[in-house]
């Protein structure tokens, strides 16, 4: 099993710094809607508690302004003490049960600057660890490419090499060829995908004659899934494609793709080894048709 490389550890360490960040962050916004609604209710309950108070003093005064007459004096400002004390005691009242509710709040601002200033320092923890990490990646990349000057891959091939082999039949007839290729195919364990008649296909599209030509798409699909675990685009030189033609009556022509030549513009090692076994399994499927002829 492989190794993390630094640039895999670099996002799981970020990940698990963002996740602590948003755990941080949802216990403070959690405690800040638990202490408003709170809050909320203390202050509902004291101004309803408050309001029936005085519409209870309210009452009390015009019940007893209705008893009394206007001229008694000592009783008119007995009243006017009564509704004065009455009042202030109210006042002490709503200060009294008010005085937590305001206690509250301040506790709330003071957690709220407390989690906020230990999110900061878990984010400055969590950038400084980044910064570390992205540096030593950064050098070992450097060491690498001193090291190796050549790590980048070559071209597989010149332009004066051939992108295919092939083998010329004089024994075999065209579907004989067709029969034996794909025998000599699965033995070294390649499939099947597709089979393209380009003279079927040129006949009915174009009205026009063609010899013999066969296009076998073949798989290895053990090799295709390293291939695609290496390079998720490899798949557009995917199948490997064999052509059986005839151009003369009695003579067979079997050609398979050489595999590295078409991974010149890719700039990855691991594919050029995977593509050098692929053309060694072609190549021998392709010699072991038959004879070549003289």
């Amino acid at each position: 099993m492989k190794s993390p490389t630094l640039g895999q550890k670099a996002m799981e360490t970020s990940s698990r710094a963002a996740e602590k960040v948003k755990y941080f962050i949802d216990q403070v916004d959690a405690r800040i809607h638990e202490y408003d609604h709170e809050i909320q209710e203390i202050v509902k309950r004291y101004k309803e508690k408050y309001h029936r108070e005085v519409e209870d003093l309210k009452q009390h005064i015009e019940e007893t302004k209705k008893g009394v007459k206007v001229r008694q004096e000592g009783s008119l400002q007995h009243i006017k003490d009564s509704y004065q004390r009455m009042k202030t005691e109210a006042q002490s009242l709503s200060e009294l049960h008010l005085e937590p509710v305001k206690r509250k709040i301040i506790e709330i601002k003071a957690d709220s600057i407390s989690y906020s200033d230990e999110v900061g320092r878990k984010l400055q923890d969590a950038k400084l660890e980044l910064q570390e990490l992205f540096e030593k990646t950064r050098l070992a990349v450097k060491n690498f490419k001193d090291t190796d000057k050549n790590f980048m891959v070559k071209p597989a091939h010149t332009s004066n090499e051939k992108y295919y082999h092939s083998k010329t039949l004089s024994q075999l007839t065209f579907e004989e060829a067709i029969n034996r290729i794909t025998r000599e195919l699965k033995n070294e364990g390649f499939g099947i995908l597709t089979e393209i008649d380009i003279k079927a296909t040129l006949k009915e599209k174009l009205e026009v004659d063609f010899y013999n030509y066969r296009i076998l798409g073949a798989c290895n699909p053990q090799y295709a899934y390293k291939a695609l675990q290496v390079e998720d685009k490899i798949g557009t030189m995917l199948p490997c494609n064999v052509i059986v033609q005839e151009k003369h009556k009695g003579t067979v022509e079997i050609s398979a793709v050489d595999p590295v030549a078409s991974m010149q513009a890719i700039e990855n090692q691991f594919l050029v080894d995977i593509a050098k076994e692929i053309r060694d399994k072609l190549i021998r499927a392709v010699d072991n048709v038959g004879p070549i002829s003289e």
